[in-house]
Parts: C-alpha cells; structure tokens; sequence
C-alpha cells in the first residue's frame, strides 16, 4: 500500500495477483497433462514437444496481455507498516512564501512508484495520478491516489492494463486520465465510466474552452467531451503547452530527442502558436547556448498581456545544468532572457505577477553522485530572482501548482524528471 498511509484500499492487487495465479495453476496443469498424452501416443516425441510450447507460449502472451505479472509481487504485502523507500516520490505543501506546511511520501512495497500528475480537487484534497515501475510488466502498474488537504491517503486504486500519464478534474466532479494510447472518464471515487483507445494519443491533457481536451505528446490531438478525435497536429515533441486566450494553443517543441532535428540543432527548441482548428500560424526557433549540451523546453505560459513566458533547461557535457526563462511578446519575438544555476522543470504564474519555478541544482561536482536539492525559486515578472527555498535534498524537482490558499503543493522525484 501507499507508504506512510492507512490500510482500507478498495482494490487489492495482491487479491488479484492470487487470482491470476490461481488461473495460471488450472490452465497449465491441463497442459502437462497434454503434454504426457502426446508423448505417449506419438512416435515423434519432438512434436509433441513442439504441441506444448505452442500452448504455453499462448498461456504466457495472454497474462502478458493483462499487463501484470506475480512472479515477482510475492512481496507485494498490503500491511499497515510498508518500508518507505529512498527514492519514494514526495508531495510538498508551501504557502505563499514558499515556507513548509507538510510533506507526504507516496511508496509502494514493491518497485519504484513515480507520480506522473496531481491536481487539488474541489474538496480541497489532491488527487494524484502515479505509475509503478516494477520492472516486470510491460508499461508498469498505474495508481491512483486520493488524499486530504493535509496529503493523508483517503483510497487509493491501480489500473495494471494501462500507462497514465495526467489528470484533470471534470465540472461534474469526476476525472480526466489520459496516457499511453488512451483515455478515461471515471467518477469521483476513481471508478471507470468510459475508455477510449486511441493510439495518437500520449501525453498531457488540459480542458478547452468548448468543454472538450486536448492531449500533448508526440502530437497535439484534440478529442471531444467523450474522448473522440476532432483534429491531430502530428509530429511533435512536445515540452508543454496550453490553450491561448484567443481559443488557439502555445506549443514549445524540444528539438532534442527529435528524429529529425536533434542530430543538428540539439542546442535549439520552438515555439509555435496552433489555431483552434490546429492549423499552424506561425514558428520561432530559439537557441540556447549548451557547451555541447542538450535543451529542454519544460513549460510556456501566456502572460495576460498577450506575451509568453517560456521556462527550461540546458544540460553540459559535464553534468553543469542551468535553468533558463525566456520572454517573447505575442508573436515569439524575444523581448528578454535569464540563466541561473540549475534546472528548470515547472513554472507557474505567481499571484502577484511574477513567476513560480521548481528547479533541480545538478553542478559538476555532484554530477557523479547524483547529488541535487530541490529548490523553490520566486522570481518578479522580469525574471529575477526574489528568493529560493531548498525544499529536498538530493532531489530533482517535477511539478509545482498554486493551491486555492495561494500558496503551493510540489511533487519530487529522487531520480527523474516527472514533467510531461
């Protein structure tokens, strides 16, 4: 169960690895049984051999489809007292001056759980959307955790068959899950309504304004109220985006990892504005200087002036990373740019107009060790610096979003980038 949290989860998956062992028992025990008979009966013992396999390669390829396997979760025990492991994921309340309210750590018994996603639900709790990598299933085992204002777990489920990636809280109350392949509606206590499978769809999902999503991944794809595709902008390598005030879509596309970009132009990203019929307006390419590094474009805003603010990292060779935050006015023409130490995952807009940022200190001294505290860091609507909260240690930092208090609610990661 999740570390640190109460027992009481309303979907056992211990219970379900039992029943599928159960089923692989009488379903394989048949099968020897088979086997016997056909190198009784037939002289050619080889292919009754053969006969077996093919049964037991089928037996396998059916429990591989299940996405889940139990070979390995014997360990996977549902007790009130679960180790916490060190690279456990940390969800962290601030206030507004980004001072510590309380943290809460989200681990499972068995294999390393990431939190892709969270939100504050309209009861004032978080809801959070994770995924276990237990090193045995095909995409990992997804969660599904609510909890509290305080971070306390309330329930808690796993969805083994699919790779959830964002979340997002539907008017009604429900939720929004989008990932690998799919989409899903379910109600308010995590309950499954609707899927829809829909293999251009990977990535992160926000509401738009006609009461339908759209999803960033490789592509820029916009589904209706019950998941179906309208349009797909294809090809992209998508850092972040969002809907503009004129009903169309910021994009910042990373060049590194691009099959057809990043062996020339790592050092560069773009910034593209899509209208709401996802056709292409205009493009602006940046470039950021990398000492042979790598760029990633982890977020863009829209300022209310029409401006968008853009916020990253660039990686050197030798572990040195920098963050950086870029405005360009209304149509991507730079207006201005700042680099600090460190590595920019996630900004938000700040309630007096400057900028929020969770950032990773990664320098080259601690490059070896993986050593890197994750920082908090306040900046004016001109990007410099107001002040820094070391919020974890050794740490590199994910998300951040503005809570109705306006203060702050962070997840971090030990080891990965959980942005996107």
């Amino acid at each position: 169960m999740v570390s640190g949290a109460k027992s009481g989860a309303n979907f056992s998956l211990k219970a379900y690895c039992n029943l599928v062992k159960s089923v692989e028992v009488v379903v394989l025990l048949p099968l020897f049984f088979s086997f016997f008979y056909y190198a009784w009966h037939n002289t050619y013992f080889f292919i009754a051999f053969l006969c077996f396999m093919k049964n037991i390669v089928y037996i396998l390829f059916i429990i591989q489809v299940l996405f889940i396997s139990c070979a390995k979760d014997e360990n996977f025990n549902e007790t009130d007292n679960p180790q916490i492991n060190s690279e456990d994921p940390v969800l962290i309340k601030t206030d507004i001056n980004g001072e510590e309210q309380w943290r809460q750590t989200f681990g499972f018994d068995n294999g390393s759980h990431q939190i892709k996603d969270f939100l504050q639900t309209n009861d004032g709790g978080y809801l959070i959307i994770g995924l276990i990598h237990d090193g045995v299933t095909m995409w990992g085992i997804s969660t599904l955790i609510k909890t509290d204002e305080h971070g306390i777990q309330e329930w808690y489920k796993f969805f083994p068959s699919l790779q959830a990636m964002s979340i997002i809280q539907t008017n009604e109350g429900g939720y929004i899950i989008s990932g690998r392949d799919f989409i899903m509606k379910t109600d308010i206590y995590g309950t499954e309504e609707w899927t829809n499978i829909n293999y251009n769809i990977s990535g992160w999902i926000e509401k738009t304004n006609d009461g339908g999503y759209i999803i960033g991944g490789s592509n820029l794809v916009k589904v209706d109220l019950y998941g179906n595709e309208e349009w797909i902008y294809e090809d992209l390598l998508i850092g972040d985006f969002q809907q503009t005030a004129d009903g169309g879509y910021i994009v910042v596309q990373r060049h590194n990892g691009h099959p057809i970009f990043e062996p020339e132009y790592p050092e560069k990203f773009e910034l593209k504005k899509i209208d709401l019929n996802g056709v292409l307006l205009w493009s602006k390419v940046f470039t950021v200087e990398t000492f042979n590094g790598d760029v990633y474009p982890h977020s863009v805003l829209e300022n209310a002036d029409g401006s968008y603010i853009i916020g990253g990292k660039r990686s050197g060779v030798s572990g040195d990373d920098f963050m950086f935050i870029m405005q360009t006015d209304n149509l991507g023409n730079l207006q201005w740019q700042k680099y600090f130490r460190g590595a920019c995952t996630d900004l938000q807009h700040a309630s007096d107009g400057g900028y929020i940022s969770v950032s990773g200190v990664w320098d080259g001294a601690s490059y070896s060790e993986f050593e890197s505290p994750g920082e908090l860091i306040k900046l004016d609507k001109y990007g410099n610096k107001e002040w820094v909260r070391e919020i974890i240690p050794n740490s590199r930092s994910a998300r951040i979003e503005r809570t109705s208090d306006f203060g702050y609610i962070i997840a971090f990661h030990p080891s990965n980038l959980i942005n996107n």
